[in-house]
């Protein structure tokens, strides 16, 4: 049997926490989206995981940690920080 097709329309924009809830987040078994059952995980709403993964803005200090816990540093705090560029 062949790979489930990904839902929703292909993504412009990517980073290394979309690219992880891809790889280590399957849809659960009552049909929630990755992103869905990561938002589940870290405390947030579905949009702000959307917001997260295309690059738009960056999480607070505390959240960001929580990712990197959620992620096994994988995703870690310093991800976030940019140098002003």
């Amino acid at each position: 049997m062949g790979a489930k097709p990904k839902r929703g329309r292909p993504r412009l924009l990517e980073n290394e926490l979309s690219r992880w809830i891809d790889d280590n987040l399957a849809e659960g078994d009552d049909g929630k989206a990755p992103r869905d059952r990561f938002a589940a995980l870290v405390g947030i709403a579905r949009s702000g995981v959307d917001r997260l993964c295309g690059s738009q803005g960056g999480p607070s200090l505390k959240m960001a940690a929580k990712i990197a816990a959620a992620t096994n540093d994988a995703v870690p705090v310093q991800f976030w920080v940019t140098d002003g560029e």
